[in-house]
């Protein structure tokens, strides 16, 4: 067991029971014992512990009070733009971190991604009549689930849920099942056990 917490141990280093050392790694530790208090608090504190590091190198890339960055336009498989010296997609924007870090910047702060596109893709290829019709009003699917998972109205669904509800779709999309839904969403800040996951893809697929 960890020291001090009395947990079982699901993981170890050489990949047998008994075999290296007890796995700390953050992924295990999220999907494991991420209810955890002093897990949580662990996990946050890692999580500050590289926003620090990230902050730290701010200054190095600062000219005339500007952050200049570096975009690489063939840096990825998937084609997607990637960004280095400093890594300005690497913005944190969940928790109370996450605002307080975006607060450092002064002006019009951009952020560009295709709107949903996935579930549009979804929509288009499988003529699904719900998915069609929520995106002809113009609504939107995160806030469509989320209402429905949470057992609120629509305008009520907080931005936790709402990421919630974006991570299970995708999730469905890419064909997660219950134990990688929940280490989805685990490692994501959000510590899910697999029945829970299991009763949100219920409503997904609903």
């Amino acid at each position: 067991a960890i020291p001090g917490r009395k947990l079982k141990i699901p993981k170890w280093t050489g990949g047998e029971p008994g075999v290296g050392q007890p796995a700390t790694d953050a992924k295990t530790l999220a999907v494991q014992f991420g209810s955890d208090p002093w897990i949580a608090l662990y996990l946050k504190s890692a999580k500050l512990r590289t926003a620090l590091s990230w902050l730290k190198s701010l200054p190095e890339h600062v000219r005339d009070g500007r952050v200049y960055g570096t975009f690489n336009q063939a840096g990825t498989v998937t084609g997607r733009l990637s960004s280095a010296s400093p890594n300005l997609q690497n913005v944190s924007r969940r928790g109370e971190i996450g605002g307080e870090i975006r607060s450092l910047f002064r002006g019009d702060l951009v952020i560009a991604d295709f709107s949903q596109l996935e579930p549009r893709i979804a929509a288009h290829l499988s003529q699904d009549p719900i998915l069609l019709d929520i995106y002809r009003q113009g609504r939107d699917i995160y806030q469509v689930l989320g209402s429905q998972v949470f057992s609120v109205r629509e305008a009520e669904v907080a931005p936790d849920q709402r990421e919630v509800s974006k991570l299970l779709i995708l999730s469905m999309f890419y064909g997660a099942q219950a134990r990688k839904t929940a280490e989805n969403l685990s490692i994501s800040g959000f510590h899910t056990t697999q029945k829970t996951a299991a009763g949100y893809l219920k409503h997904v697929e609903e």
